[in-house]
């Protein structure tokens, strides 16, 4: 059993919010705190949803991404995948840690089995992130799926973004998303960064993109938020997404 942080009292409560990776362990694979120094393990949580990304210091070094969900079942941390760039054979399954956390950590351990890593040990010691400056409005905060899409000349449902499902997560100060296929359960795309919204602008910061590198790191959109869904425009009009909130256990 992981005890962590001397606080027993606190493996009732969830995480929530945004957390950098310090220490990882995956099978015998062992990353001190100076090897994540020049990569970054980013992992989100909100209302039951979980999405973690791979990057390296510059926007091209993408190395993988995977989401799903989450709860808190008798003491342990319980996590669905839903997707995983690491590995197709995973999705589906669900996985059962170890947890701590408080205020300022979030840290789990245990073992996953899938065809392609069997009884491997996991374990991940992460330290939340704080914003520099308050988030000007909350409508974004959440977790999304895309229900319509328009890139350029490109469209969700066809060609290269035929049974593509897309999810986004707003945890301030951060911000990611992936697409991925559903039928072949591999990735079509991801990105992620920091992000502001005032409640009709949204400026992000991105931080690394799977695709070709964006002609702007920085861009800003147009979004109107209702209810449980939000549009958003941009690229001289060229971008328009729709997204529906995704609920808990959705």
């Amino acid at each position: 059993m992981l005890v962590l942080f001397g606080y027993n009292t606190l493996l009732a409560q969830a995480p929530n919010g945004a957390y950098k990776a310090t220490e990882t362990q995956y099978g015998n694979n062992k990353q001190s705190k100076e090897e994540l120094s020049h990569q970054s393990v980013i992992k989100l949580f909100k209302d039951g949803h979980w999405l973690v990304a791979t990057f390296d210091d510059s926007i091209q070094g993408f190395r993988g991404t995977g989401l799903g969900t989450y709860k808190i079942v008798n003491g342990k941390y319980v996590e669905r995948v839903e997707f995983t760039s690491w590995d197709s054979t995973a999705v589906g399954k669900t996985y059962m840690f170890d947890y701590a956390v408080n205020n300022d950590q979030f840290n789990q351990d245990g073992f996953v089995n899938s065809d392609k890593y069997q009884n491997m040990f996991l374990k991940e010691k992460y330290a939340r992130l704080n914003p520099t400056e308050p988030l000007k409005h909350t409508g974004l905060e959440g977790t999304w799926r895309i229900l319509n899409a328009q890139w350029g000349d490109a469209k969700l449902g066809e060609g290269e973004y035929k049974n593509v499902t897309g999810v986004k997560m707003y945890a301030y100060p951060r911000f990611a998303f992936a697409y991925y296929n559903d039928l072949t359960k591999s990735l079509v795309g991801a990105g992620g960064g920091t992000y502001q919204f005032d409640g009709s602008t949204l400026s992000e910061n991105i931080e690394y993109f799977s695709w070709s590198p964006p002609t702007d790191t920085r861009p800003s959109f147009q979004v109107t938020v209702s209810k449980n869904l939000y549009t958003q425009t941009g690229q001289d009009g060229r971008l328009k997404e729709q997204w529906k909130r995704m609920k808990q256990d959705q």
